[in-house]
């Protein structure tokens, strides 16, 4: 018997998590596993779900466990293994992050996609207090874009690319550091030395 895996999505009522939500259960994200999967979304609008749940269920994917939605994340969160913070809510986070502490998994994982995403990921995982349990926000995407671009421009393997700091949020004000990043244990300004193509080529880019 194929083994089970517990997700939830917040904002699951939104574009983002209309496109997300079949790619967790068509097999390719978690394998073999059944996922069961807890929808959330604000009181407002959490009607809207009963659509979604529709279609997953006319789709039939073979990895699908059971599909439930709610309004109430304290209550969606017990005993799951995965998070997908896609809705952003003000202040929200420190609630959200409780829960997950108190309920999730002890070695739940939780990916941050609302803005302000570094923050909101910090702040939640101060709030659930639990070190086993890991917190990763949307930037991580922007950080491995920096890294290939930087790796591209130095004919040099992804894996020799290190620290690489993105500052702000997922948004167009974070700032790739390319000051900290090391090649191969030299410096990026040493192996690059290009101020030109940082300004108008990678940072636009990233």
């Amino acid at each position: 018997m194929n083994s089970k895996v517990k997700v939830v999505v917040t904002g699951a009522a939104g574009q983002i998590a209309y496109s997300l939500i079949p790619r967790l259960v068509d097999g390719r994200t978690f394998g073999d596993k059944i996922v069961d999967l807890c929808l959330v979304e604000i009181p407002q609008v959490v009607s809207k779900l009963e659509g979604i749940v529709m279609e997953l269920e006319d789709s039939y994917f073979p990895n699908m466990g059971t599909v439930t939605y709610t309004d109430n994340f304290e209550e969606a969160s017990h005993d799951a293994d995965w998070f997908l913070l896609v809705g952003s809510i003000p202040r929200g986070i420190v609630y959200e992050g409780e829960s997950i502490g108190n309920n999730g998994k002890d070695n739940a994982k939780i990916l941050v996609v609302g803005n302000p995403a570094n923050t909101n990921a910090l702040i939640g995982k101060n709030a659930a207090g639990k070190d086993s349990q890991l917190w990763m926000a949307m930037t991580m995407l922007d950080s491995s874009r920096a890294k290939s671009v930087i790796a591209k421009k130095t004919s040099s393997n992804i894996n020799d690319v290190k620290n690489m700091i993105i500052w702000g949020n997922h948004s167009p004000t974070m700032y790739p550091d390319v000051e900290n990043v090391s090649i191969n244990g030299k410096t990026a300004s040493s192996v690059i030395d290009d101020m030109d193509w940082v300004e108008n080529n990678f940072l636009p880019t990233v």
